[in-house]
């Protein structure tokens, strides 16, 4: 019969640390405003965000403009 053996956890495998004192000339461009260029998607969905807002602003002003139109003209009073 075979006994069963306990095998030591494995440890995790070590990482390294990589610090940055500053940043290259090169990669300036990324970190600034002008990240949009580089990151185009963060603008889209900024954009689309935006056009969604818009949209549902426009729908509750109209819903607000036919219930002014609808209790201006009475109500539904007999």
């Amino acid at each position: 019969m075979l006994a069963a053996t306990a095998w030591p956890p494995k440890a995790p495998a070590r990482r390294r640390l990589v610090r940055v004192h500053g940043v290259p000339p090169g990669l300036l461009p990324l970190c600034g405003e002008g990240s949009g260029l580089v990151r185009p998607y963060v603008a889209a969905a900024k954009a689309r965000q935006r056009a969604a807002q818009d949209t549902r602003r426009r729908e509750l002003e109209e819903a607000v403009r036919r219930l002014n139109t609808w209790s201006s003209g009475g109500g539904g009073r007999r």
